[in-house]
């Protein structure tokens, strides 16, 4: 079935305001119911119209379009189940097609499920209406549902325009929906616009496994200013591991790799690229390591790496690049990451050097595999295969504790940062044919220790490495 579109379309949705109820949550019962060579850029991939309308060459219907056809639908559904079963279908489509606030045909359409059911009266303050909380109120679509939408005309006009949702008039939250968001001294706030001032972020929930081996998890991008300033320009991507906590959002223990980035592009010390931050999931020992090993009191651990890097090449990867304008090939793309993070990194360009053409380890966990048992290292797995065309990134902390010989690899990575171990990994590329300062790059903070603030102060001089301004 077809959706109609056009001037119908959109005069419906300013005069009826998507034919939304106003219901008094008060009196309303809820219904019970339950390198050398220029690399391609690759822009966001468009919706796939045959897939859409089961015809092929017929045009997708727009986001707007949708929207009008949930909200019919909606109201011809009775049961509460299935209306629920259309609006997470209707958000999952949009999400896969540029996301929200839907902003189209100079309107912009904000979508609010209110899943905890907490009703009251929603809705959007913001640049575009002064922060007003009465002046753009959202409605609820059909009584005893939990979606509410507000469409009205937008004029961006290429600024950054912030937005909050406003429950009972003084409750501000982000739209938990948006895409693009920021942070300013209030908290984060969501974007209808990113505008090419400012750097900011973007959200791209639940990517899946397609494997089902590993959970689904939400991925965040740092996006840098110049990308809303050169729209025909695709930058490099550097995915980060341990994504809850890179950024400086995050509060105590952040790498606040977001503002050494943005510092770093401002001065012109690298070329501008994309952070994609991946977080782990609950089993971050199993997917960050390579083979199993022992650990006190923990027992046999690990070996789930070769997933994980099928996770990130063939599902996150992907998502980043429908939705954002990248550089494809290995010499624009980086993986990296700290302590175990590190540790996979390696793992996962030395697996994929079709895909990664860098990899940053900061305390790399070297000795993982015989901490505990005698399982090959990262040393072992490069000296068996060593990819060549792999710019690498290596740091430690700590120091050799008297003697790197005298150590255990449990005692060096448990008190002095891995440091003998790194650099045992350094001497092993060199041998293997890596050029220190050119596709090899080596830092030791004496006596550094092992956390985020240690990673942080290394960070600049890493991606100054990986990603110079040419």
């Amino acid at each position: 079935m077809r959706v109609r579109r056009g001037a119908w379309l959109l005069s419906t949705i300013v005069v009826t305001g998507l034919g939304c109820e106003h219901v008094d949550d008060a009196r309303e019962e809820r219904d019970a119911s339950p390198t050398a060579v220029p690399t391609p850029v690759t822009a966001p991939a468009p919706v796939d119209a045959s897939a859409d309308t089961g015809e092929a060459g017929v045009t997708a219907p727009s986001r707007l379009a949708r929207l009008e056809a949930l909200v019919a639908a909606l109201r011809a559904e009775p049961d509460a189940a299935k209306r629920d079963t259309l609006v997470d279908g209707f958000i999952t489509t949009t999400e896969g097609d540029g996301g929200f606030p839907i902003l189209e045909a100079g309107k912009l359409a904000i979508v609010h499920v209110d899943r905890e059911r907490r009703g009251g009266t929603f809705a959007v303050a913001g640049d575009h209406n002064g922060w007003s909380v009465t002046a753009s109120p959202l409605e609820r679509v059909v009584s005893g549902s939990d979606l509410y939408v507000r469409v009205e005309p937008f004029s961006p006009a290429g600024v950054r325009s912030r937005y909050k949702i406003v429950r009972g008039g003084a409750e501000y939250f982000a739209d938990p929906l948006a895409r693009r968001f920021a942070f300013d001294t209030f908290g984060e706030h969501s974007l209808a616009v990113a505008g090419s001032a400012e750097s900011h972020r973007q959200r791209l929930r639940d990517v899946r496994d397609r494997t089902g081996r590993l959970p689904m998890r939400t991925v965040e991008i740092h996006v840098p200013a110049v990308y809303e300033a050169t729209p025909g320009e695709g930058l490099p991507v550097l995915v980060m591991q341990d994504g809850q906590n890179l950024f400086a959002s995050k509060g105590a223990g952040s790498w606040n790799v977001d503002v050494a980035v943005d510092s770093a592009i401002t001065r012109a010390e690298v070329r501008p690229f994309l952070v994609v931050a991946v977080p782990h999931g609950p089993d971050r020992f199993a997917e960050y390591t390579h083979t199993t090993d022992s650990l006190p009191g923990i027992g046999a651990v690990g070996g789930l790496a070769d997933a994980y890097a099928a996770y990130v090449v063939d599902d996150v990867l992907p998502a980043v690049r429908r939705q954002l304008r990248t550089r494809e090939g290995a010499a624009s793309t980086a993986i990296g990451g700290s302590s175990l993070g590190g540790l996979v990194s390696l793992y996962v360009a030395r697996a994929r050097p079709d895909v990664f053409g860098a990899a940053l380890s900061f305390s790399g966990t070297m000795s993982w595999g015989t901490l505990g048992r005698t399982n090959p290292t990262i040393e072992a797995l490069y000296r068996a295969r060593a990819p060549r065309g792999l710019a690498i990134y290596l740091d430690s902390g700590g120091s050799d504790g008297g003697g790197c010989a005298t150590l255990t690899p449990l005692v060096s990575e448990e008190r002095f940062d891995q440091y003998c171990e790194s650099r045992a990994m350094r001497d092993a590329l060199v041998t293997l044919g890596w050029t220190p300062g050119s596709d090899l790059h080596y830092a030791w903070e004496r006596d550094a220790l092992h956390d985020e603030a240690a990673w942080a102060r290394r960070f600049p001089s890493a991606i100054r490495a990986v990603f110079p301004r040419r």
